[in-house]
């Protein structure tokens, strides 16, 4: 008996001694990533800058060379980090809803100006019949469709790439006939060199290229196709590939993957209208000089006026003295960090009529990192370093409102009665006449409290709350012409059954900005009402 409990003892400790060799593995990753990414984001950033300007051929090809040195670099540091993920049995999957065709729009603007660079053709293709939301791990699945993007794209020379994604069909022959699910097949083709059939079988493994030959032309560290078969086969998928040498590779990969409840689309087709970067004001928070002097650069450069905090607590002073469209925040920063900060602009933020989009702009790379972010209240998450394009694209994605996402194509917002319906104010005049003023004054009241009470909700996770507060603006913005805040109101309303709070506090945001304009053009067809949102 004394041998057996020395035994189990012994094992405790070797168990004990065993996590605490494991993390002090991941914590040193974390460190040394971050530290590498902190210079990659100026060389990185400063050359896709300096490929912009007037440069001559032999300037050009060396700036071009140093990037793409610097890409190599981040690539493979990137890949040693997720295959010790995946080798530690660290990978966590999330399961949230995501738009499959708002994932799919973002991997094309990722990667067109590569393919563009090689005078490539790439095409998407995304089956009509697929569900509009699925649930899922939307993080891991752009990183599996990146990575063989990406590789497509380096393997081309000439010809085209496609990304084609159609209901599998395992659907229709499973013994699962849940409607719950769906199966989705993906498929990644390209007219590159293409694999020989004695290279295919090892294709998948660690620390391997099809040849030598390859490694030594083309670069890379030979684990983005191995992770990304880890990936999909956590996902419980299974990946295979077709390929022909000198003709070109298709990789499948097949996924079932949960429905999850639809928005309801709007009215008129969308179209994305975005803001003049001249009219947004940005708050950069980042307490490293080289991280400063490059995102103001490049800031700078797509047109944006930016102002700069060091840490949290001047972020905080900042933002009590002006209004910002956008706050990029670093997390990790001396006297307050950017969680701590965002925290604080948030419960500031009870009082207003606005919530600013917060991104969080770290070179912190892990998914725990990403999901404390976003715990904290920060909108999105933006690992450097990043190229230019990669920065507008999100900059121009948070800082526009949803009335202008959901605007019919052939109209802009440049009266009120772009975001209040006339037909329905003659209705309304028709059918009320003189009270048709104290009715619209009275729903000015009652939008001044929206925004409070939808932040409350979100604060507290009352989904029954937030619920019942989209419907009934939903019904009362129908009566007066509000339609686009209507239309919001009913997308809110059912993604409170079981939307993550993250994307919630997302749709929340944007309607309250709708909410304030909807409420600003209302008054100014009612010039002696006093302001109701203010």
């Amino acid at each position: 008996m004394p041998q057996q409990q020395h035994l189990q003892a012994a094992l405790r400790q070797a168990r004990a001694e065993a996590q605490a060799a494991q993390q002090a593995k991941s914590e040193f990753l974390a460190t040394i990533s971050h530290e590498i990414r902190t210079p990659l984001q100026a060389i990185i950033s400063i050359t896709d800058l300096l490929t912009q300007s007037s440069l001559s051929e032999e300037q050009l090809s060396q700036v071009t060379t140093v990037q793409h040195a610097g890409e190599t670099l981040l690539r493979m540091l990137g890949d040693i980090i997720d295959f010790s993920k995946v080798e530690s049995g660290q990978l966590q999957l999330e399961n949230s809803p995501f738009q499959l065709r708002e994932l799919i729009t973002d991997i094309t603007q990722l990667f067109a100006p590569s393919a563009q660079k090689k005078h490539l053709h790439f095409n998407t293709f995304v089956d009509a019949s697929l569900p509009l939301v699925l649930k899922g791990d939307a993080h891991r699945l752009r990183q599996v469709l990146s990575n063989l993007v990406a590789n497509a794209i380096k393997f081309t020379s000439e010809g085209s790439i496609l990304l084609r994604i159609t209901a599998s069909e395992a659907s229709s022959c499973t013994e699962d006939q849940s409607t719950a699910y769906s199966w989705l097949k993906f498929e990644i083709s390209d007219t590159g060199i293409g694999i020989k059939p004695a290279q295919q079988k090892k294709l998948f493994q660690p620390f391997s290229q099809a040849n030598l030959s390859i490694n030594q032309q083309f670069g890379g560290s030979g684990l983005g196709l191995s992770i990304a078969q880890r990936i999909i086969q956590q996902m419980s998928g299974s990946i295979t590939v077709d390929s022909t040498p000198e003709q070109g590779s298709t990789f499948h990969f097949v996924l079932k993957l949960e429905k999850a409840a639809a928005q309801t689309p709007p009215l008129a087709p969308m179209t994305s209208r975005l803001a003049p970067a001249h009219d947004t004001h940005i708050l950069l928070v980042d307490d490293d000089p080289i991280n400063q002097q490059v995102s103001m650069t490049i800031l700078e450069h797509l047109g944006y006026s930016a102002d700069l905090a060091t840490n949290g607590v001047e972020a905080l002073e900042l933002y009590q003295k002006r209004a910002y469209d956008l706050i990029l925040m670093d997390t990790q920063m001396p006297v307050m960090d950017g969680c701590q900060a965002t925290r604080h602009i948030r419960e500031l933020e009870s009082d207003h009529t606005v919530s600013v989009p917060i991104i969080a702009f770290t070179a912190q790379h892990s998914d725990a990192e990403r999901q404390r972010c976003l715990n904290a209240g920060m909108n999105d998450f933006l690992s450097k370093p990043v190229h230019t394009y990669q920065l507008q694209h999100q900059l121009q994605r948070w800082t526009q409102s949803s009335t202008e996402t959901l605007m019919p194509e052939t109209t802009t917002a440049t009266t009120p009665y772009d975001l209040i319906n006339a037909d329905c104010l003659a209705q309304l005049e028709k059918d009320l006449g003189h009270r048709k003023q104290k009715v619209l004054t009275m729903f000015l009241s009652i939008l001044k409290d929206y925004p409070i009470k939808m932040r409350q909700a979100v604060k507290d996770e009352q989904r029954s709350e937030l619920k019942l507060l989209a419907h009934t603006l939903k019904g009362s913005g129908r009566i007066v012409g509000a339609l686009r805040v209507g239309a919001q109101c009913q997308q809110l309303e059912q993604a409170c059954d079981q939307a993550p709070w993250t994307e919630l506090q997302g749709q929340v945001h944007t309607l309250i900005r709708d909410i304030q304009k909807t409420a600003q053009a209302l008054r100014s067809l009612m010039p002696h009402t006093e302001s109701a949102t203010d």
